[in-house]
């Protein structure tokens, strides 16, 4: 910082960058303090340094957007030439004992791999969601004694509600069907494997409540209120089906992706 730049004191130029490295101390904080003595010298310093480094930062945003576009156009640009050699490889290489696709030059090597990624079924995670509201809203209502459900009848109960709901819309739009063949299947391991953040907009006043109790109860009896959005990832699920879970709350995607060496 030079004094042609801010024309201010060298002993503020000074303190400003210290507080720019980081050394915010007590002396320096007192030091930077306005008072009546020096009211309009250090106001007038202070202005022209917000002045200027509201410029800089205003530059600095300026500069990023820039090369954060140069980043963008060069990372699309990267990906089209990848897909275009990834067809050529796909096309004309040789096939490698483990199935893939290799072209080999003196300066490189280029292969393909099959990669397979996993995402969630919103919808019908969506369906599981609000069939498991319901079957413990109607296990609620029958018993005075609560006690912990077992989730292979849980998913049983969930997997018949569910296909009975799909007969009927298949009946109300006349399509044939076999009845055998249309079956929806939830697992135990599904309802393990379906992590969910719970949003509920209602006052601590509500939820004192005599009718809010159970909550799950009170969910049931309140579906505006409440917003469950499910929290399965691609990652969750390839954990689960690492460990041999019994999912049917996903679709495989295989991706062929281009390694250079």
């Amino acid at each position: 910082m030079s004094n042609n730049l801010f024309e201010i004191s060298s002993e503020l130029q000074d303190i400003i960058l210290q507080l720019e490295e980081g050394e915010a101390t007590d002396e320096l904080i007192e030091k930077l303090r306005i008072s009546e003595d020096h009211l309009k010298e250090k106001l007038d310093s202070y202005v022209k340094v917000i002045r200027r480094y509201s410029n800089d930062v205003n530059e600095c945003k300026a500069e990023k957007d820039r090369v954060n576009q140069i980043q963008k156009t060069r990372n699309n640009t990267v990906e089209r030439l990848k897909n275009l050699v990834l067809d050529a490889v796909l096309m004309f290489g040789t096939t490698s004992k483990s199935g893939n696709k290799v072209i080999e030059a003196p300066t490189y090597k280029l292969f393909s791999r099959n990669v397979n990624s996993y995402s969630p079924k919103d919808f019908f995670i969506a369906d599981i969601i609000k069939e498991f509201y319901y079957c413990i809203g109607e296990y609620l209502d029958e018993v005075s004694t609560l006690d912990s459900l077992d989730l292979e009848f849980l998913a049983q109960v969930i997997s018949a509600q569910l296909t009975a709901y799909k007969i009927a819309d298949l009946e109300a739009a006349n399509q044939s069907f076999d009845k055998d063949e249309i079956g929806i299947e939830v697992s135990k391991d599904d309802l393990l494997a379906i992590p969910a953040e719970i949003t509920i907009n209602i006052s601590l006043s509500d939820l004192a409540k005599e009718e809010n109790l159970p909550l799950v109860k009170w969910i049931n009896e309140h579906p505006h209120k409440v917003n469950t959005v499910h929290k399965v990832t691609s990652s969750l699920i390839k954990t689960n089906l690492d460990m041999n879970a019994n999912l049917h709350i996903y679709d495989i995607e295989t991706k062929t992706s281009l390694t250079i060496k």
